[in-house]
């Protein structure tokens, strides 16, 4: 349970795709430049600074200013 916990915090999944939390450190909101993490369920990206959600399909995030929530 814990190695599953350690990976969680250091690789955002979901379907079972995975998405380093380097590369999230390195992607910003294409709407104000802020910093992204992920929600709860590692199904959306959240920015920190204006809280737009960006959504992750098959692993991949949908960064596109139109396509937030």
């Amino acid at each position: 349970m814990r190695a599953r916990m350690r990976v969680r915090r250091e690789w955002g999944c979901e379907n079972g795709r995975m998405i380093p939390n380097e590369m999230v450190k390195t992607v910003v909101c294409p709407i104000c430049h802020g910093g992204l993490r992920f929600n709860a369920d590692f199904t959306k990206l959240r920015c920190t600074q204006c809280e737009k959600r960006f959504r992750v399909e098959d692993g991949i995030p949908v960064l596109l200013a139109q396509e937030a929530e």
